[in-house]
């Protein structure tokens, strides 16, 4: 094997062929050619040059091998030549946080005989997809290898939707069994968490129905694409039903908040109202003024605290007969 080829091969994050259903690891002395009657899947990392010059040395479509290099992430798709390009979202995974929400994007290329993922940072359906070729799921066609591809990244959402119901129904019950609100930022976290998983469902969606209404699309792959985009509807009306649950949880919330602040206020006004007639009195008794009554009584200050209690109560009955003590919600 000459240095170029090895070094080309050195780019590789991990790759199989499938031959007759047995699988085999891609080492760094593998040959560029395909074996015939077999199924190749590679995954690079775009941020390496050596993995860029691999993918230019592979068997594909020119448009299919520049959506793979292309820098650009947005969610897009192409069918031509009997191959299909794409560019999908997913979640990214640092090594010391495996459940990050930051969003990734993974492109690929699929031929009869040729699978590429391609991705900048790691990302989560990569490991799923490793994992599930382990366990012995290994692609041996276009189509199987699409639905492993694709179900990889469901798979990853329909996690993030399992969780957010979960914390929800975990919210609910400390709610309305305990009367115990949750702290400040977790509803915005899952809303937010909400949100990213519903944009990469709407993204998956209309990719995988921009191939399935795509005239060039691989007869093999077309009942797979038809499958994945109720699959991508289905899901997407689990997010909307997610971000509505926890609208309704966040209402709930601010409703108790604001019965809350309008009983304190009402507390509140109440006590002005009950002090403000002795503040009155006591206003008066303070003016230094001649004339004052009591002023030379040596029960003074009695009578004149009498005169405030008595003011304020009067002021307590005249309420309690207008209905202002049977509570700010009757």
């Amino acid at each position: 094997m000459d240095q170029v080829t090895t070094d080309i091969w050195s780019g590789l994050i991990w790759g199989i062929d499938v031959v007759d259903g047995r699988v085999s690891h891609i080492s760094g002395v593998a040959s560029i050619e395909i074996p015939p009657g077999g199924f190749r899947w590679l995954h690079v990392s775009l941020a390496d040059e050596r993995a860029r010059r691999l993918i230019a040395a592979m068997p594909l479509p020119d448009t299919a091998r520049d959506i793979l290099l292309s820098r650009d992430d947005d969610q897009r798709a192409w069918a031509d030549q009997g191959a299909i390009a794409c560019v999908i979202h997913d979640f990214t995974r640092e090594f010391e946080d495996p459940e990050t929400a930051h969003t990734g994007a993974i492109h690929f290329a699929l031929t009869p005989s040729l699978m590429i993922t391609a991705r900048t940072h790691p990302v989560r359906c990569a490991d799923v997809i490793k994992a599930r070729i382990d366990a012995g799921d290994a692609p041996k066609s276009a189509s199987s290898a699409l639905n492993l591809m694709a179900s990889a990244v469901f798979e990853i959402v329909s996690g993030v939707i399992r969780d957010l119901v979960r914390q929800h129904q975990a919210i609910e019950d400390a709610l309305l069994e305990e009367d115990r609100e949750p702290a400040a930022r977790t509803l915005p976290l899952m809303r937010r968490r909400a949100v990213q998983a519903g944009r990469h469902l709407h993204g998956l969606h209309s990719v995988f129905t921009r191939l399935d209404e795509d005239e060039d699309l691989p007869e093999p792959l077309q009942p797979i694409i038809g499958r994945l985009v109720q699959r991508a509807a289905s899901l997407e009306a689990d997010v909307m039903q997610v971000k509505g649950q926890t609208q309704l949880l966040r209402d709930e919330l601010d409703l108790r908040a604001n019965q809350r602040t309008n009983q304190n206020l009402y507390v509140l006004s109440i006590m002005t109202t009950l002090l403000l007639p002795a503040t009155l009195v006591t206003g008066i008794f303070g003016m230094n003024t001649g004339g004052l009554p009591f002023a030379n009584s040596i029960e003074g200050t009695m009578a004149a605290c009498f005169v405030a209690i008595g003011a304020s109560a009067l002021t307590y009955m005249f309420l309690r007969m207008l209905g202002f003590f049977r509570g700010p919600d009757k």
